[in-house]
């Protein structure tokens, strides 16, 4: 398996890079801040571009980071929602989990 890692951090300049990637990826892996609400508030827009350029077939995971860290503007339900909304899978994560990527990798976090 090779796994190539992209952090775009929605800048538009990486667009072309990424854009050519999302037609041969096996999986997308979106990930916002829950204690920040514009983050999750971006994600709408993102996924208008994203439909524009991924393989239908790629697997989509969003993923809710920070869990735990503080108050969280954006709750589990509306992250919960939003993915179902775009047919993708959902998991919560802290940065305090020193495992974190191989249990999002291998389906052992939070999934709802």
């Amino acid at each position: 398996m090779k796994l190539t890692v992209w952090d775009t951090a929605g800048i538009m300049r990486y667009k072309p890079e990424y854009t050519c990637l999302l037609k041969i990826v096996a999986t997308i892996v979106i990930v916002y801040d829950c204690t920040h609400e514009y983050s999750f508030v971006r994600l709408k827009k993102f996924m208008k571009e994203l439909r524009e350029d991924e393989d239908p077939r790629a697997i989509k995971l969003l993923v809710a980071n920070k869990v735990g860290e503080g108050e969280e503007k954006v709750k589990r339900k509306r992250g919960y929602m939003f993915a179902k909304e775009y047919g993708m899978k959902f998991f919560e994560i802290s940065p305090k989990d020193d495992a974190v990527v191989e249990k999002l990798l291998y389906g052992q976090g939070n999934y709802r």
